[in-house]
């Protein structure tokens, strides 16, 4: 009897252990330099982040923030995936969204040993937003 409930314990505690590890989710930091010649004024940078290996299409949206200046950024992610799509949009509208005629920039990053990933990103006029 007592050793069924060993190695009932044990057999739970393997199949706990390899569930945990399978998951494949990681907290990931990514950061860079976003640049533009537009003039942000009063608008927000919005930066969306995609899970390249999560949803469909062009990934699946994990994170987003809005910043009140170009430059320099550092966001903490969670990924599934070896890389990250990051979307930049000057948000002129304040719609929390690409709206057509907005400037925008993307670029996939790939995910170091160390769960970094670094991206620089130079944000241009463009006539229609990405594809989601």
């Amino acid at each position: 009897m007592k050793t069924q409930n060993y190695l009932s314990r044990t057999g739970f505690a393997i199949l706990l252990a390899l569930s945990a590890t399978a998951c494949g989710s990681r907290e990931v930091e990514v950061s860079g330099e976003v640049a533009s010649s537009e003039a942000l004024g009063s608008s927000t940078l919005r930066l969306e982040f995609y899970d390249t290996e999560a949803g469909e299409g062009e990934g699946e949206l994990v994170h987003s923030v809005e910043l009140d200046a170009l430059g320099e950024f550092s966001e903490m992610i969670d990924l599934d995936g070896d890389e990250v799509r990051i979307v930049a949009i000057i948000d002129r509208d304040d719609d929390e969204a690409c709206t057509d005629g907005e400037p925008w920039v993307e670029a996939v990053a790939e995910v170091s040993e160390d769960d970094e990933a670094a991206v620089q990103l130079s944000v241009v006029a463009q006539s229609a937003c990405p594809e989601q």
